[in-house]
This record gives C-alpha cells, sequence and structure tokens, in this order.
C-alpha cells in the first residue's frame, strides 16, 4: 500500500470482481472476492470484523457510498439482508476459527444439517475451561451488567468481551471482568433464581457463576412430533461439529420462565420427512442427562404455500408472565421481519413489523412492570446516524403505543427493564463520522465507535438524551445489557406454577415433592437465598403466607 503526504491511504478497491488502484475511497474497502476476507488482503482479521461494523445498521443488498457492494457483509449464520449484531458475531467466529487452527478459510457453507450427510445426534464436544477471571457469584455491586468489546488500539485488540458492572449513574462499579472465552459472547440472561448467563456462540448457554455449560452445544434431541409435518425429528441446538464441517445454527437468545423453564432460539427441526426448518423450543434443565434438557415443545408457524418469506433467521425470544411466548425473525426482502406469539392456549398470532417501520428488530424485551408493554428496535439505519428509536408495542394486539426517540444513540443493542420503576435501559453505540479507510496499522486507529447508554423511565414520551459512557473503562461497543438489581417479590416465588396466583396447583407440586430433593418446578422456596435442598415445613410455611395471594406485578 503507498500512504499519501495528507495520511490518506490508497487501497486496492474491487468492483465487478477486479482489482485495481483506485483514488481514496469513500468508505470502508469492502472485497467480495475471497471466502470470509471482506477487506481484500485474502485474510481473515479483526480488520474485517472492523469493515463489517463500519457499515453497520445498512441492508446488504445495497451498497456503500464508495460503490461497494454489501452482499458479503451479511454472515451466513443469518442472511437477513442486514448488516447487524448477528454479522458481528459471525464476523467474530470466523476470525476466532481461523487463528485458533480449526479452519484455514470460510469457504464452506454452514447448512441448517449437515450438507452432504445425514445428521448424528451421538457428538458431544467438551466445553473449554479456565481459570476463571470474573466473579464467581452473582454479587456485582451496580444495578446493569453490560458485556461488549473493548478496544485497545496499542495491542490490536477489538474483539476481546468483557463485562461491565455499571450503576444507574452510568458509571463502572466493577470490572472489566474476563471470561474464560472472552470472544463470540451475545446475549446476557437471568433466569428465576437470580442467576446469570451468556450465550457464546460456540459453548451455547453459559452459566456465569460457575463457567458451565447448562446448554451446550454438539447434541441432538429425538421427538415424537414436530409441528410443521408431523413427523418424528431430531432437534439440534447450537452449533454442531467443528471447522469446515460445521452445521446447524449458533443459539441467539433465551429465556426462563418463573418456574424454571428454559426457551431458546432458534432450533433446527431436522424431520424424517420434510425439509429442515429452523424454529423455537421450550427446555426442562436435567443436568444428570445428555444432553442436559428435555425438549417439551417445539414452536413453529409453518410458511403459508407459495410464501416467498425467510423466517429461518429466529433472533431472538422472550416469555411474558402469562406464559405468552414472543419470537421475532429479521428479515429485510419480502417483508420478513416478523413477530410472532404463541399464545398459552394454542393460539399463535403472526405480525409483520416492517408496518410499524420496524426493520431487523432487535432488543425485544417484555416488561415485568406493565404486562401490557413489549419494547424493541429496529436496526435499519445510516451507519453514522445520531438517534434511534424505542418501539413500545401493545401485547394486546401488537398495536404501535409509541415511538420514544432517544438521541446522540445511532444503534441500539439490547435493552433492559428495571421491574421496580419501569425504566427502560437502553445500549448501543454511534459512529460519529462515515469512516473513509481504516489505517494500515491498526494501533494507529483512532476509535470511530462510541458506546452509549441511555435511562428511558415508565411514561416518558421523549426525546430522551443518551449518555456517553465515558466512565466505563475500555468498553467500545456494548452488545447485551441486562438488570441485574433487585426485583419485586413476588408471592416469594409461591407462584410454584406460573398461574398468577398462589392456589390449589402450586400446593399440589409441593405435595408431590414433600420430604423430597426439588423437582422443576422446585417447590424448595426457603430460605429466600435458593432453598435448603428439602421441600418442608419452611416452605409449606411460605406458600400458606401468599395462599390466594395474586402475584401479578
Amino acid at each position: 500500500m503507498k500512504k499519501m503526504s495528507n495520511s490518506i491511504i490508497f487501497r486496492t478497491c474491487v468492483f465487478a470482481g477486479c482489482l485495481f488502484l483506485a483514488k481514496p475511497c469513500l468508505a470502508p474497502l469492502v472485497s467480495c472476492i475471497y471466502c470470509g476476507d471482506v477487506t481484500g488482503d485474502l485474510g481473515l482479521t479483526a480488520r474485517d470484523f472492523l469493515t463489517v461494523l463500519g457499515e453497520y445498521g445498512q441492508s446488504s443488498s445495497g451498497q456503500n457510498p464508495g460503490g461497494q457492494s454489501l452482499q458479503c457483509l451479511d454472515f451466513e449464520f443469518s442472511l437477513d439482508d442486514y448488516i447487524d449484531l448477528y454479522d458481528l458475531l459471525g464476523w467474530d467466529w470466523g476470525e476466532y476459527q481461523i487463528s485458533e487452527g480449526l479452519t484455514s478459510n470460510l469457504c464452506f457453507d454452514i447448512c441448517l444439517t449437515p450438507c452432504d450427510s445425514p445428521a448424528t445426534s451421538s457428538l458431544t464436544f467438551e466445553t473449554p475451561t479456565a481459570t476463571p477471571r470474573a466473579s464467581e457469584s452473582n454479587g456485582f455491586a451496580g444495578s446493569l451488567l453490560i458485556s461488549g468489546k473493548r478496544f485497545d488500539a496499542v495491542s490490536e485488540d477489538f474483539l476481546s468481551d468483557r463485562l461491565y458492572d455499571c450503576n444507574e449513574n452510568y458509571n463502572l462499579v466493577g470490572g472489566p471482568y474476563a471470561l474464560p472465552n472472552d470472544r463470540m459472547n451475545g446475549r446476557l440472561v437471568r433466569d428465576h433464581n437470580d442467576q446469570l448467563y451468556q450465550i457464546n456462540v460456540e459453548d451455547g448457554l453459559v452459566r456465569l457463576s460457575d463457567f458451565s455449560s447448562v446448554i451446550p452445544r454438539g447434541h441432538g434431541y429425538s421427538i415424537g412430533r414436530e409441528p410443521r409435518y408431523g413427523q418424528a425429528a431430531d432437534v439440534y441446538i447450537g452449533l454442531q461439529d467443528v471447522g469446515e464441517d460445521t452445521w446447524g445454527r449458533p443459539i441467539s437468545d433465551v429465556e426462563f420462565d418463573a418456574a424454571g423453564y428454559v426457551y431458546v432460539t432458534p432450533v433446527i427441526v431436522d424431520p424424517n420427512i420434510g425439509a429442515p426448518y429452523a424454529a423455537s423450543a421450550k427446555l426442562e434443565l436435567s443436568q444428570n442427562d445428555v444432553p442436559p434438557y428435555h425438549v417439551l415443545e417445539i414452536y413453529d408457524d409453518p410458511p403459508l404455500p407459495n410464501s416467498n418469506q425467510d423466517c429461518n433467521n429466529l433472533h431472538e425470544i422472550e416469555v411474558d408472565d402469562h406464559g405468552s411466548v414472543y419470537v421475532i425473525n429479521s428479515g429485510y426482502t419480502n417483508n420478513s421481519d416478523v413477530l410472532w406469539v404463541f399464545n398459552d392456549d394454542g393460539d399463535v398470532n403472526k405480525y409483520a413489523l416492517q408496518s410499524l417501520d420496524i426493520y431487523g428488530p432487535v432488543g425485544l424485551c417484555c416488561s415485568s412492570y406493565d404486562n401490557s408493554r413489549l419494547y424493541v428496535a429496529s436496526t435499519m439505519s445510516e451507519p453514522n446516524a445520531d438517534s434511534a428509536s424505542l418501539y413500545i408495542l401493545s401485547t394486546v394486539d401488537l398495536a404501535l403505543v409509541q415511538t420514544v426517540n432517544i438521541n446522540n444513540m445511532g444503534h441500539i443493542t439490547d435493552i433492559t427493564e428495571d421491574p421496580n420503576t419501569g425504566t427502560v435501559w437502553v445500549a448501543g453505540f454511534t459512529m460519529p463520522l462515515y469512516i473513509t479507510y481504516l489505517p494500515a496499522d491498526l494501533s494507529q486507529m483512532t476509535q470511530f465507535y462510541q458506546p452509549y447508554l441511555a435511562a428511558v423511565a415508565y411514561g416518558n414520551s421523549g426525546p430522551v438524551q443518551a449518555t456517553h459512557l465515558t466512565n466505563a473503562a475500555d468498553l467500545a461497543l456494548p452488545l447485551s445489557i441486562e438488570w441485574i438489581g433487585p426485583i419485586p417479590k413476588k408471592c416469594d416465588r409461591a407462584n410454584l406454577d406460573g398461574m398468577g396466583d398462589v392456589s390449589l396447583g402450586d400446593l399440589a407440586i409441593l405435595v408431590a415433592q414433600w420430604l423430597q430433593a426439588p423437582g422443576i418446578p422446585s417447590a424448595d422456596i426457603a430460605p429466600a437465598s435458593g432453598g435448603d435442598g428439602m421441600v418442608n415445613f419452611f416452605d409449606l410455611a411460605i406458600l400458606a403466607g401468599h395462599w390466594m395471594e395474586n402475584c401479578g406485578p
């Protein structure tokens, strides 16, 4: 490469598959001629990740201001025609595969099931072990836990993940904490017992208290009947196999309900007869079994005949206090941005989000403060956008209730809620200037993306000003946020069956576990710190104290 006197770099630009020396490019170089390499240097490094980040928010079916196609920036994990969070995780995974020697390039397809051979459910992979460096308890000091990527230009480290323990004054009060696997980390999740987890592309759902994979990759689970074709099927959760043989889809999102059941998206359903498809699932964890869970239910809404929607890009899942399950699919073309509601009575409702100007939905969050509310954001925006929108939908009919504009934050990556006050916390980032080039020496790169956090008080119609997280150490790119502060007590966990009150159903569960180790759902509800390992009079006293009490928000 040749450097000009004004420090702008002459770079090799790519158009129509031909290489030529061009004038200074108007946008980050995007090259689509080699597998996984999007910068034209015939390698896959942090430079490719940063190039994808620089085009964040656009449709991959378009072009950047330099006239370069963005199609190759849409990673195969989620071919939804958006350049979004899942593409960043994909390139993070790709660079990890190559740097760890698991493959030499990404010149291979990642099919839903094995591309050239029948699927097998006998594969098992051990979770990588390492010396824990983050807190081995959930005793964080703040109310908000943010997971994101650090920026360390000196070490050219732009891909490492850290946990940042923050308070409600936008200050770091703990960390940054490094995880044993400090790459490819996505959503943070909190369960019904206040345990914290994080989704890792390679390792599945990882519990932060001991860094064990509670939903690991590399397993299949057989079910007698799947909902689309009515066939026996194998269900695969997480990526399967390794390197060039990788298939399946990584877990994108997980949610726990009050009874301890786990809801996961996506899962791959491979029926005995019929094409494999992506769906969502309800699981019961069973740590002594292989795999360590049972698949209880598959959530799927089969496409209509001759439908051209692509509904294999399931990204997020939520469950409300009434047992309704919300699932989001992302897809720019053919109106494939879809929100499904799987009601507890078996009815399924489907909503086209683009009709509400929501493109590339992200950050789905069911309110537990006001169960009539559902929060979501849109991925699609200009890379250098200086504001974003929080959409408030009604859980009754999915109508748009309100749009709250958030200034200073160009891109929303995740949303969480303080269940005590209804305040919604929105994490994201902004890129003040559309970057014109990446320096040849990344150690000289100026940080072109900045972390932001916004608090939207319940009832606030906006606009809201996001705060630049200047007191969060080396946090540069927030990817997930979770409320880790106190949660209002709802019947002291005596609502065992999740039906919203304490009544005969809860008593029946307790009686079935009487003087035994707890089952699922657990009737071991006393003491509040996590029970004592036995269902006894202490638990009965809690249940009796809340008898016939309404446990709703």
